[in-house]
C-alpha cells in the first residue's frame, strides 16, 4: 500500500511515530510538509519553514503550496492509495491535490488537536469552521485520538467517518511484552520524598510551569521537577534560562523518544495536565504522556473535569486533582506516603499492558483500516 502523508511539521516526534506505525503496517510512505528545524526524514519533501503560533504566515505558505508547488508535490507523492493530511491546513492542500492524481486516493484527515479558532465565536472562528465544513465533504476517514474530540467537535462536522487511534506507545519488538518490559526497565527511584515529577513532551502550558515552580518552592525540597522536551518559543522565550534560577527544578532539553523508558524510570510521577487551551482542546485530549507514564511505570497526575481526569477515574489509577493551586499540589504530595504510592503502582500494574502500547499487529490493523473502512464508521475505536 502506498500512502502520501502531508504534515504541518516534519520535525514533530509524533510524525516520526506515525510514519513508523504505518511502515510497520507494511505501507510505503511518501512524506511532505513544512518544517520547524532539521528534518529527520531523509526522503521527505520540505515545503518551507514553519513556526509555532504563526497561523497567518502558515496560511500564506499553504496558498503557495496549493499554487506554484502543487505539481511538484503531486510528483513527489506519486500515485498513493491513501492521502493523509495532518491538521486542517494540510487538509486544504490535500483537497487541492485530489484532481491532479490519475486515480483519486482515499483522503484521511488526521486531527489530534482542535485549533482554538475552531471553538471561538468571532468572525475568524466562523470563517475557519466554514472552511472545515467545506473540506469535510472530500474526507473519507478522520483519525483522532480522544473520544472527547468526537463528542465536542468532530462528530458534528464529519458524522460517523471517524476512527479513534489512541496515543499509545509504539512497541514493535518480537519478544513477549512482559519479559521485554521487565528486562528493559531501569530501576525507579525509591518511593518516598523528595517526590520527583516529570513533565515531558511538547511544553506549551505556562500555567503548568507556574504551578510546578511554586509547588516545588513551597515543598522546600520535598518535590523535585524534571522537565524534558520542546518548549514553545511563542510562549516561553528562553525556557532554559527561566528554569535555571528556580529551586528544585531542572530542564534537560529535548530528548530522543528511544530514551523515554529511562526518563520515566527516573521520576515517581508524570505531569499530564495541560491548561494551554482550557475549556476546549486541553479539556478533550488524551495526551501521549498519559500512555507513556503508565507504560513505563510512573504515576500520572491529571486534573478532574477533563477527559484525562475522567480516564484516570474510570480505571481507578493515578492522582486526579480538583484544586490546581500550588498550595494544593504541595499538600497532596506532602501527604503521599510510600504505602499509598506503592498501591497506586499496583493498581496500574493490574491493567493489561496492551492498554498503553501498540504492537505490530495494531499497526497492520491501522494500515488496513485506512484503505478498507467504509465512510460510515460509527466512530470505530481502533486498538492502536
Amino acid at each position: 500500500m502506498r500512502i502520501g502523508y502531508l504534515v504541518h511539521d516534519l520535525t514533530d516526534p509524533a510524525i516520526s511515530r506515525r510514519v513508523a506505525m504505518l511502515s510497520a503496517g507494511r505501507a510505503r510512505i511518501a512524506l511532505a510538509g513544512l518544517s520547524r528545524g532539521p528534518v529527520p526524514h531523509a526522503d521527505a519533501m520540505v515545503l518551507g519553514p514553519s513556526a509555532d503560533g504563526r497561523l497567518a504566515k502558515r496560511m500564506w505558505q499553504i496558498a503557495a503550496i496549493m499554487g506554484v508547488q502543487r505539481s511538484a508535490v503531486v510528483a513527489h507523492l506519486g500515485q498513493p492509495d491513501v492521502l493523509i493530511a495532518r491538521n486542517l491546513e494540510m487538509l486544504a492542500v490535500a483537497v487541492s491535490l485530489l484532481p491532479r492524481f490519475r486515480t483519486r486516493p482515499r483522503l484521511v484527515y488526521e486531527c489530534l488537536d482542535i485549533h482554538r479558532l475552531l471553538t471561538q465565536p468571532g468572525a475568524a472562528g466562523r470563517a475557519l469552521r466554514l472552511l472545515e465544513s467545506r473540506l469535510a465533504r472530500h474526507v473519507d476517514l478522520v483519525l483522532t485520538s480522544s473520544p472527547a474530540f468526537v463528542t465536542h467537535h468532530l462528530g458534528r462536522v464529519f458524522g460517523d467517518r471517524i476512527a479513534i487511534v489512541e496515543n499509545r506507545v509504539l512497541e514493535t519488538g518480537t519478544r513477549p511484552l512482559t519479559a521485554a518490559f521487565r528486562s528493559q526497565s531501569p530501576p525507579h527511584p525509591l518511593p518516598g520524598p523528595p517526590w520527583r515529577i516529570g513533565w515531558f513532551g511538547a511544553l506549551r502550558c505556562a500555567r503548568s510551569l507556574e504551578i510546578l515552580t511554586e509547588a516545588a518552592r513551597l515543598a522546600q525540597g520535598q518535590i523535585e521537577v524534571v522537565i524534558r522536551g520542546r518548549p514553545s518559543p511563542a510562549i516561553f522565550g528562553d525556557f532554559a534560562a527561566a528554569i535555571q534560577s528556580r529551586p528544585h527544578m531542572r530542564f534537560e532539553g529535548p530528548y530522543d523518544p528511544k530514551d523515554l523508558r529511562s526518563h520515566y524510570a527516573g521520576v515517581h510521577l508524570a505531569w499530564c495536565i495541560d491548561l494551554y487551551e482550557a475549556g476546549a482542546n486541553s479539556d478533550w485530549l488524551l495526551p501521549n504522556r498519559l500512555y507513556e507514564s503508565v507504560h513505563f511505570g510512573s504515576v500520572p497526575i491529571a486534573r478532574l473535569n477533563c477527559e484525562t481526569g475522567r480516564f484516570l477515574d474510570d480505571h481507578d489509577i493515578g492522582i486526579a486533582l480538583d484544586d490546581l493551586s500550588p498550595e494544593a499540589l504541595s499538600q497532596r504530595l506532602g501527604s503521599l506516603g510510600t504505602v499509598e504510592y506503592r498501591a497506586l503502582l499496583t493498581r496500574q500494574h493490574r491493567l493489561p499492558r496492551s492498554m498503553w502500547m501498540a504492537n505490530k499487529d495494531d499497526c497492520i490493523a491501522l494500515a488496513k483500516t485506512l484503505v478498507t473502512a467504509p465512510r460510515q464508521l460509527a466512530k470505530r475505536h481502533i486498538a492502536t
